[in-house]
Parts: structure tokens; C-alpha cells; sequence
């Protein structure tokens, strides 16, 4: 089996499974595993995957879900990559990434596209032209190299953004249609963060393999893989906590030097543990935090949309403050439960697309009182 290729640049891309407003410069892959025995962690869905191969009756269709950056791409790659493998020629191509019969389906395949409104899209979903050039025109041409147990993959990443809205439900029911009558030897691989958003019909489809957090020391262990110059002790402790298990999240914590964050959130939320009357900032720093955030990548990326932008990092901002409970358990575990509840309601008011600035005054208020 070939060693994995890596790029001179680390291996970001394919550590952070990416999701809707998530800086687009983390979404080509870089890192390319030609074996389950590559990808650090996930012991339960490896063996799930060892074990459907060595029955050599491997399910065309399977959907990868978990939380973002904790390695389903990079798995779904490796997966792909051993049905593949038959010759030194294919290892060689697939460790490169340049195997001809291996797609990779990402929103940002739209700048590809040969329509030039799609081009010109914000590349918030997956378009239903997208499916139609890449997929539905690519899957029944023939295979350019035979494989072993697959002759043609497809991964389909962040696929919860195949559009399903009601003037587009065409999108994935054109995916239903291939699912259902798959061309001979030719296999899928769906990674999601949000399987719900998939409709029934697909998912009923599809084995499903589970993917959680990882362990801290998986996740230091994938961040050393990188070579990435790692932080100090103090950062790189909040990055991976910040992180929740993603090694993706504390990659992107670190390349994009979140650690300013750290530095004007723990003061405030310091002198609140003591004081609830401490809250005249803590919401604003919250707020101002996250739009600085988006705005510099609205401003680094002409397809990223602002308002998917200020959604992932208020998203991320919730992640920290609830990491910084979370650390807080052990030595008062009623204000740090009450307070991961308070998060969650205020990631509810985000889905539902309440104001920012009221979604974290509110946040701060509430936070005053947890758990006292």
C-alpha cells in the first residue's frame, strides 16, 4: 500500500471537514491517506469499514456523520482509496490525489462549473448543476482504470448543503435516482455534518458509519502529523479545547491565530465567575469578536457569503465560551452545567436566526446568574 502524499503546505483541508461560512481556504484537500491504518482514531468506524471489504460485498452508498474537522473526509478518502487500489499505478495516483476515477463533489466545484451564474454563485450549497456536471454526466462513462472492489468513487463533502429547498428538491432527488440504480462498480461516499438535512429516501439508501470527537491525544497526534509550528502550552490548550475533539478545529485555530480570542474572552468571563454584576462587556467583546472574524474573511473571499460567515464564527464563539465552563466542571459543576445549557439555547436562537448582538447580551446576562 503507498504512503500517504503530503503537500508542502500542512494538511489542513482534509482534517476540517468544512461546513457552510467556513473560511473557503480550507477546502481543497492536501492530505491524501491510502489506508484506514492512516486515520488517527475512529477505531469503531475503521473496523465497520474493514470489516464490509473483507466481506467483498461492499454497499454502493454511505453516508460519514459526525462533528466537522474530526476526519470523516480524510476516512472517506482512505475508504475509497483501499476499494480502489489494485496496481502500483493506482496507489501512486490515489496517494497523489490525482486518481481520474475518484471525485471529490464540494460546493466550491461551482467556480468550475460551465454555467456562469452558478461561477458566479456564493457557493452556500451544493447547486443542482453541480450534481448534474460532476456527477449525474461522470458517473456512467466508463472506469479509465479497473479497480478492486470499486472501479469509480464519489465523495460528496459537506453533502447536508445538497439543496433541498422547495423550488430545488431536484437537487437531491437527482442523487436519489443514482442511489437507487448506481452504475456497475461505482460507489459513494456522502460526508455530512448534518445528515438530517438529508432527505429520508437517501439516508434509507446509504450504511451509515458514525464518526465522534477525538481524544486529546489523537488530537495532538494529528496536529504533529501536519507539521504545523504548534503555539505555546497556554494557546495550544485552549485551541484544543476550543476544538472539542476536531483536530480540523484546532488546526484552523492555530493557522488562522485565534488566539486573540482567548485573550479578550477569558477576563470577562473570569470576573463574571466572581462577580454577576461583571457583564457590561462580555456581550459585546462576544459579538465584535465574531463579526471581525467574518468580515476578514468576507473580505479574503469573493464567494464567501457574510451572513454563513457570521453564522460559523458565532457558532465557534459558543464553542469557546462553553469550553471555558466546560474546563470549570470539576470546581463548580452547578454553575458549569447551567451555563453549557444557557450555550445551547443561545445556538437554538442561532438556527433561528435571532440578531447576534441580542443572541450574546443575552448570553452574557443569562450567564451572570447560572448556576448560584
Amino acid at each position: 500500500m503507498a504512503k500517504a502524499v503530503k503537500s508542502k503546505k500542512p494538511a489542513v483541508a482534509s482534517l476540517l471537514d468544512d461546513e457552510s461560512g467556513a473560511p473557503a481556504a480550507f477546502a481543497a484537500p492536501a492530505f491524501f491517506p491510502t489506508s484506514l491504518d492512516q486515520i488517527i482514531g475512529h477505531d469503531r468506524a475503521k473496523r465497520i469499514l474493514r470489516e464490509a471489504m473483507t466481506s467483498g460485498r461492499v454497499h454502493h452508498a454511505w453516508i460519514f456523520a459526525g462533528p466537522q474537522g474530526v476526519g470523516k473526509f480524510a476516512a472517506a478518502y482512505a475508504f475509497a482509496a483501499e476499494l480502489m487500489n489494485s496496481s502500483e499505478d493506482a496507489a501512486r495516483r490515489l496517494g497523489a490525489g490525482v486518481h481520474p476515477d475518484l471525485h471529490i463533489i464540494r460546493k466550491e466545484l461551482a467556480s468550475s462549473s460551465d454555467d456562469d451564474a452558478v461561477r458566479k454563485s456564493k457557493q452556500t450549497s451544493i447547486a443542482r448543476k453541480v450534481i448534474d456536471q460532476f456527477v449525474l454526466d461522470v458517473a456512467p462513462l466508463a472506469s479509465s482504470i479497473t479497480g478492486k472492489l470499486m472501479d469509480k468513487m464519489f465523495i460528496i463533502d459537506e453533502a447536508e448543503l445538497l439543496d433541498r429547498s422547495p423550488t430545488n428538491a431536484p437537487t437531491q432527488n437527482a442523487m436519489l435516482k443514482l442511489l437507487e440504480e448506481p452504475p456497475a462498480g461505482t460507489g459513494f461516499v456522502l460526508v455530512t455534518t448534518d445528515e438530517n438535512r438529508l432527505i429520508q429516501t437517501i439516508r434509507s439508501r446509504c450504511q451509515r458509519v458514525g464518526f465522534g470527537p477525538l481524544k486529546r491525544d489523537d488530537v495532538v497526534a494529528v496536529l504533529g502529523r501536519t507539521g504545523v509550528v504548534l503555539p505555546t502550552k497556554p494557546d495550544l490548550d485552549w485551541a484544543i479545547g476550543f476544538a472539542e475533539g476536531s483536530p480540523g478545529v484546532a488546526l484552523q485555530t492555530i493557522a488562522l491565530d485565534l488566539f486573540q480570542w482567548r485573550r479578550d474572552l477569558l477576563p470577562p468571563l473570569a470576573a463574571l465567575d466572581e462577580n454577576p454584576a461583571a457583564t457590561a462587556t462580555l456581550g459585546n467583546i462576544m459579538f465584535k469578536l465574531v463579526e471581525q472574524q467574518a468580515a476578514r474573511q468576507a473580505d479574503e473571499s469573493k464567494t464567501s457569503s457574510k451572513e454563513a460567515a457570521n453564522r460559523y464564527w458565532a457558532r465557534r464563539m459558543l464553542a469557546a465560551v462553553a469550553g471555558h465552563y466546560r474546563d470549570r466542571m470539576a470546581t463548580r459543576p452547578a454553575r458549569g452545567v447551567a451555563a453549557l445549557e444557557l450555550c445551547t439555547a443561545a445556538e437554538r436562537q442561532l438556527e433561528a436566526n435571532v440578531q447576534l448582538a441580542l443572541i450574546f447580551d443575552n448570553l452574557a446576562a443569562q450567564l451572570a446568574w447560572a448556576g448560584r
